[in-house]
C-alpha cells in the first residue's frame, strides 16, 4: 500500500502520449461536428410539427473555408410523379447549398439517351446531347450522388443504361479497365418497399452494381442510403418520405457529412484515407491476378 506521505504514482509515458491524442482527436472533431442536439430543430408541415420538435438534430459546422465553389451532381432515376427517391435526392441536395456547394440535378425520365451499344466506343460516334449534358456535368463536380427507387430487386433500366454509356468516357481506351474520375466522391440514395432487414439481406446486394460499377470508373463510394416501406399501403404507391421527420433528419445529416468529403476532396484532389486504400488494394489484387494468370 501506499501511504499519504509518499509521492503519488503517475500515469505512464504510453498513457500519457495516449491522452495527448485523445485530446488532438477531440480538438479536431469538435472543429466539424459541434452542438448536437443544441440547434433549432428541422421545419415540418404543421401536422407533424409537434412530432418533429421529440427528434434530435444533428448540425455540422465546417471549418473556415467555404464551398462556394464546389459542384456537385445529383442524378435521379425511376419515373414515378412524386417520387419518394426524387424527394430525397432534392432534400439531400437542397441541404448541400446550405453548405455552399451548387448543385446540378437529372431527371433521367427528361433525357433521351439511347440503348448502349458496342459502336459507343468507336472514332466519331455521335453522342447524344444530353448524355453529353451528363458527361460534362460529372467531369466538372467535385461530388457525385445518385438517387434510384428499387424494382423488383434492381434499379430502374435508365440508369443502368446510362451507366453503361458513361463506361465510354470514364474508362480508358486502351482496354476499357481504368477508371478516369480520379476518386471523385460518391453516394447512393435508394427507396424501395421492404422493410430493413429485407435491405441487409438481400436488396443491398441486388443494388450493389451501381456503387461498384461507379468505383470501377474510379469513383470513391463514401455511402449509401436505404429508405424502405416507401408504399402508402399494400399494393399501393405513392409519395410517403415527406411525412417522416426522422427519416428527413437522417438524410440532412448525411448530405451536411457528404459536404465535408467533397470540401475535402476539392481542397486535397484526394479521395478519404478508407477509399484510398480501398483502391490501392483493388489496383494491388488485379496486378497479382495479371502475373498469376497465363
Amino acid at each position: 500500500m501506499v501511504n499519504s506521505s509518499q509521492t503519488p504514482l503517475q500515469p505512464s509515458v504510453k498513457y500519457r502520449l495516449f491522452l495527448r491524442i485523445c485530446s488532438y482527436i477531440r480538438h479536431q472533431n469538435d472543429h466539424e461536428l459541434l452542438h448536437i442536439n443544441d440547434m433549432q430543430n428541422i421545419r415540418c408541415p404543421p401536422a407533424t410539427e409537434q412530432t418533429c420538435a421529440t427528434y434530435p438534430v444533428y448540425t455540422t459546422m465546417l471549418p473556415s473555408a467555404t464551398l462556394y465553389h464546389m459542384k456537385v451532381v445529383i442524378i435521379i432515376a425511376g419515373t414515378n410523379e412524386p417520387s419518394n427517391s426524387a424527394f430525397l435526392a432534392t432534400t439531400f441536395a437542397k441541404e448541400l447549398e446550405q453548405q455552399g456547394c451548387v448543385t446540378t440535378m437529372f431527371r433521367l425520365r427528361e433525357l433521351h439517351i439511347a440503348h448502349f451499344t458496342l459502336e459507343r466506343y468507336t472514332d466519331g460516334f455521335v453522342h447524344e446531347p444530353d448524355l453529353l449534358r451528363v458527361r460534362d456535368a460529372i467531369r466538372a463536380a467535385d461530388g457525385i450522388v445518385v438517387a434510384a427507387p428499387i424494382w423488383n430487386f434492381g434499379v430502374p433500366a435508365d440508369l443502368k443504361n446510362l451507366i453503361d454509356c458513361l463506361g465510354t468516357f470514364f474508362l480508358d481506351s486502351d482496354a476499357r479497365r481504368k477508371g478516369l474520375l480520379g476518386g471523385k466522391p460518391l453516394y447512393c440514395i435508394f427507396t424501395g418497399g421492404a422493410p430493413a432487414t429485407a435491405w441487409h439481406a438481400i436488396m443491398r446486394r441486388t443494388t450493389s452494381s451501381v456503387p461498384t460499377a461507379l468505383r470501377y470508373f474510379g469513383a470513391s463510394v463514401i455511402g449509401t442510403f436505404f429508405e424502405g416501406q416507401c408504399v402508402p399501403g399494400r399494393g399501393t404507391f405513392g409519395l410517403v418520405v415527406d411525412k417522416r421527420p426522422r427519416t428527413l433528419q437522417r438524410i440532412s445529416y448525411e448530405s451536411r457529412s457528404f459536404a465535408r468529403v467533397v470540401q475535402t476532396f476539392a481542397s486535397t484532389g484526394a479521395p478519404p484515407p478508407k477509399q484510398r486504400m480501398t483502391r490501392r488494394i483493388m489496383e494491388w489484387g488485379e496486378h497479382l491476378l495479371e502475373r498469376l494468370t497465363p
